[in-house]
Protein backbone atom coordinates (compact mmCIF):
# COMPACT_ATOMS: atom_id res chain seq x y z
CA UNK A 1 0.00 0.00 0.00
CA UNK A 2 0.89 3.30 -0.56
CA UNK A 3 1.48 6.05 1.66
CA UNK A 4 -0.78 9.26 1.19
CA UNK A 5 0.96 12.58 1.53
CA UNK A 6 -0.54 15.75 1.68
CA UNK A 7 0.32 18.21 -1.83
CA UNK A 8 3.20 20.17 -1.18
CA UNK A 9 2.99 23.79 0.34
CA UNK A 10 -1.26 22.39 1.09
CA UNK A 11 -2.31 25.11 4.44
CA UNK A 12 -4.82 23.43 6.38
CA UNK A 13 -6.96 25.83 7.87
CA UNK A 14 -8.65 25.03 11.43
CA UNK A 15 -8.84 21.83 13.52
CA UNK A 16 -7.45 18.31 12.87
CA UNK A 17 -9.62 14.98 11.68
CA UNK A 18 -9.64 12.92 14.37
CA UNK A 19 -10.34 10.33 12.76
CA UNK A 20 -12.01 8.59 9.53
CA UNK A 21 -12.92 5.35 7.80
CA UNK A 22 -14.05 4.52 4.16
CA UNK A 23 -16.88 1.60 3.39
CA UNK A 24 -18.36 0.83 0.07
CA UNK A 25 -21.97 -0.17 -0.13
CA UNK A 26 -23.63 -1.49 -2.63
CA UNK A 27 -27.62 -1.59 -2.26
CA UNK A 28 -30.40 -3.29 -4.38
CA UNK A 29 -33.71 -4.31 -4.58
CA UNK A 30 -33.45 -7.93 -5.67
CA UNK A 31 -29.51 -7.90 -4.20
CA UNK A 32 -28.07 -11.24 -3.30
CA UNK A 33 -24.70 -10.80 -1.22
CA UNK A 34 -23.47 -14.28 -2.59
CA UNK A 35 -23.51 -12.86 -6.25
CA UNK A 36 -21.92 -9.28 -5.05
CA UNK A 37 -19.12 -11.09 -3.36
CA UNK A 38 -18.39 -13.46 -6.12
CA UNK A 39 -18.51 -10.41 -8.70
CA UNK A 40 -16.27 -8.07 -6.08
CA UNK A 41 -13.82 -10.73 -4.58
CA UNK A 42 -14.19 -9.98 -0.89
CA UNK A 43 -16.28 -11.15 2.12
CA UNK A 44 -18.48 -8.54 2.54
CA UNK A 45 -18.17 -6.52 6.01
CA UNK A 46 -21.94 -7.43 6.53
CA UNK A 47 -24.57 -8.37 4.37
CA UNK A 48 -28.25 -8.66 4.04
CA UNK A 49 -31.53 -9.54 1.49
CA UNK A 50 -34.86 -7.67 0.82
CA UNK A 51 -36.89 -8.89 3.15
CA UNK A 52 -34.46 -10.22 6.21
CA UNK A 53 -35.12 -9.08 9.44
CA UNK A 54 -33.75 -5.58 10.75
CA UNK A 55 -33.27 -7.08 14.27
CA UNK A 56 -34.12 -10.80 15.91
CA UNK A 57 -36.53 -8.50 18.10
CA UNK A 58 -38.17 -6.81 15.84
CA UNK A 59 -40.69 -7.43 13.14
CA UNK A 60 -39.69 -4.72 10.71
CA UNK A 61 -38.21 -6.42 7.58
CA UNK A 62 -35.06 -4.69 5.03
CA UNK A 63 -36.85 -3.29 2.58
CA UNK A 64 -33.91 -3.72 0.35
CA UNK A 65 -30.57 -5.65 0.21
CA UNK A 66 -27.26 -4.66 0.70
CA UNK A 67 -23.25 -5.40 0.78
CA UNK A 68 -20.71 -3.82 1.96
CA UNK A 69 -17.09 -3.67 3.26
CA UNK A 70 -15.36 -1.88 5.58
CA UNK A 71 -11.25 -0.49 5.26
CA UNK A 72 -9.07 -2.44 7.24
CA UNK A 73 -7.29 0.48 8.28
CA UNK A 74 -7.65 2.22 11.85
CA UNK A 75 -9.59 5.65 11.90
CA UNK A 76 -6.41 7.50 12.77
CA UNK A 77 -5.40 7.05 8.97
CA UNK A 78 -5.77 9.80 6.50
CA UNK A 79 -9.14 8.99 4.58
CA UNK A 80 -7.29 8.95 1.58
CA UNK A 81 -5.80 6.51 2.57
CA UNK A 82 -9.13 4.32 3.50
CA UNK A 83 -9.93 4.65 0.14
CA UNK A 84 -7.29 3.53 -1.37
CA UNK A 85 -6.83 0.69 0.72
CA UNK A 86 -10.80 -0.02 0.39
CA UNK A 87 -10.50 -0.15 -3.34
CA UNK A 88 -7.45 -1.71 -3.66
CA UNK A 89 -8.48 -4.97 -2.37
CA UNK A 90 -11.53 -4.97 -5.07
CA UNK A 91 -11.29 -5.63 -8.76
CA UNK A 92 -10.83 -2.76 -11.45
CA UNK A 93 -12.40 -4.14 -14.21
CA UNK A 94 -14.59 -1.69 -15.75
CA UNK A 95 -17.11 -4.23 -17.13
CA UNK A 96 -17.72 -5.43 -13.62
CA UNK A 97 -18.16 -2.17 -12.24
CA UNK A 98 -20.51 -1.52 -15.43
CA UNK A 99 -22.56 -4.68 -14.46
CA UNK A 100 -22.76 -3.39 -10.72
CA UNK A 101 -23.60 -0.15 -11.42
CA UNK A 102 -26.45 -1.12 -13.99
CA UNK A 103 -28.04 -3.77 -11.34
CA UNK A 104 -27.93 -1.94 -8.32
CA UNK A 105 -26.64 1.26 -6.55
CA UNK A 106 -23.47 1.68 -5.42
CA UNK A 107 -21.07 4.15 -3.28
CA UNK A 108 -18.21 4.88 -1.09
CA UNK A 109 -19.38 6.19 2.55
CA UNK A 110 -16.83 8.24 4.58
CA UNK A 111 -17.15 8.74 8.12
CA UNK A 112 -15.14 11.52 9.65
CA UNK A 113 -14.83 13.05 13.13
CA UNK A 114 -14.16 16.19 13.78
CA UNK A 115 -13.57 18.35 17.35
CA UNK A 116 -13.24 21.64 16.45
CA UNK A 117 -15.49 24.39 13.49
CA UNK A 118 -13.70 24.89 10.33
CA UNK A 119 -11.46 21.21 10.28
CA UNK A 120 -10.67 20.11 6.91
CA UNK A 121 -9.63 16.71 4.77
CA UNK A 122 -9.07 15.62 1.67
CA UNK A 123 -8.60 13.08 -0.87
CA UNK A 124 -5.28 12.79 -3.09
CA UNK A 125 -5.41 12.47 -7.21
CA UNK A 126 -4.81 8.57 -6.62
CA UNK A 127 -7.74 7.94 -3.63
CA UNK A 128 -10.17 10.16 -6.98
CA UNK A 129 -8.64 8.08 -9.65
CA UNK A 130 -9.63 4.79 -8.06
CA UNK A 131 -13.30 5.58 -7.64
CA UNK A 132 -13.39 7.30 -10.65
CA UNK A 133 -12.20 4.19 -12.74
CA UNK A 134 -15.31 2.34 -10.89
CA UNK A 135 -17.46 4.75 -11.50
CA UNK A 136 -18.28 5.29 -7.49
CA UNK A 137 -19.72 8.22 -6.12
CA UNK A 138 -18.58 9.47 -2.50
CA UNK A 139 -20.40 10.46 0.36
CA UNK A 140 -19.80 11.93 3.59
CA UNK A 141 -20.89 12.01 7.16
CA UNK A 142 -19.24 14.25 9.51
CA UNK A 143 -19.67 13.76 13.19
CA UNK A 144 -18.83 16.37 14.97
CA UNK A 145 -17.51 16.02 18.91
CA UNK A 146 -17.31 18.68 21.59
CA UNK A 147 -14.10 18.95 22.47
CA UNK A 148 -14.34 16.62 26.16
CA UNK A 149 -16.48 14.06 24.23
CA UNK A 150 -13.36 13.34 21.25
CA UNK A 151 -12.64 10.10 20.81
CA UNK A 152 -8.44 9.52 20.46
CA UNK A 153 -8.17 13.37 20.45
CA UNK A 154 -5.48 14.54 18.12
CA UNK A 155 -3.19 17.94 19.41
Amino acid sequence: MSKVTEPTGAIRVGGPVLGASATLRVFGDALEPNEVTRLLGPAPTASYRAGDAVSPRLTARRKMGMWCLDSSLSRTAPLSSHVIELLARLPSDPTIWSEIQRRFSADVYCGVDVKVPNSGMGLTSEAIEALAVRRLSIEFDLYAFLPEEAPNQVE
